[in-house]
């Protein structure tokens, strides 16, 4: 799916367009709220991500009026939010035209349940598995927060399942600790907390991130952690193909 994404300050939605990258969708982030509204271009998008922050371009509820106004009532508005709203606001907003929000600081597990929901509900029947995350033999459903390995439903905490969502996200890339805490709790942890350790460990026992189910979850000194796709010895042998001369595995949505 092709969503833009609206924000006085680009640097404050960055972390987002990563994660529907990752999540398979096109992305575009538009700084001039009013520029691009003008532009003829918005009904080639099917979703708005509305970053509620005041910046250049006064991204307010008069924006979310206005795109909602250009963009139609089928294709799903979602507003990032700050955390103090009252009932007042929270009306506000879906009077305008908002179809749900998410409260920053923005966390992954949420906010891809959040884009899922919203594109599955507008297009019933293109989303029918296109939402899914699939990487070797797992399968991450961020709308229904399920996860199964080889058609195994596995049992997660609602903190492992964003822990993993996000590694799954940003597969084959270092995620920094700290990157990891704010996109998780929301905040970046004390420096000798060990609650991230502790969390991964518990998410590499019960994925069974191995060689053997082709991942494994490892840390990487002084960087934070990476999760790889790896190929047992055992299917080397079957294979008779040395893993480090082929392609390994591959993402898809």
């Amino acid at each position: 799916m092709k969503i833009a994404v609206l924000s006085g300050k680009h640097g404050q939605v960055e972390h987002v367009a990563i994660q529907l990258s990752a999540m398979g969708h096109e992305y575009s982030i538009q700084t001039q709220g009013n520029l691009f509204l003008q532009s003829g271009h918005v009904t080639e998008y099917d979703m708005f991500i509305i970053d509620l922050d005041v910046g250049a371009d006064s991204m307010d509820m008069a924006m979310v009026a206005r795109v909602r106004a250009v963009a139609g009532w089928i294709k799903p508005i979602l507003l990032l939010t700050a955390r103090d709203l009252n009932e007042s606001n929270v009306a506000e907003m879906f009077t305008v035209g908002a179809d749900g929000y998410v409260s920053k600081p923005v966390r992954a597990g949420e906010f891809a349940a959040r884009v899922a929901a919203l594109l599955r509900r507008a297009y019933p029947e293109s989303m029918l598995s296109a939402d899914l995350i699939r990487v070797g033999d797992y399968v991450f459903d961020p709308a229904y927060r399920t996860i199964m390995l080889r058609g195994k439903p596995l049992k997660l905490s609602r903190l492992e399942f964003d822990l993993g969502l996000y590694f799954f996200c940003n597969i084959g890339r270092i995620v920094p600790r700290t990157a990891l805490e704010k996109a998780i709790w929301g905040r970046a942890l004390e420096f000798e907390s060990k609650t991230l350790d502790t969390h991964i460990y518990r998410l590499r026992m019960k994925l069974s991130l191995k060689p053997e189910n082709g991942l494994q979850l490892s840390s990487v000194y002084g960087q934070g952690f990476r999760l790889m796709p790896v190929r047992s010895a055992v299917a080397e042998q079957e294979e008779g193909f040395p893993y480090h001369l082929r392609w390994v595995g591959q993402v898809t949505h």
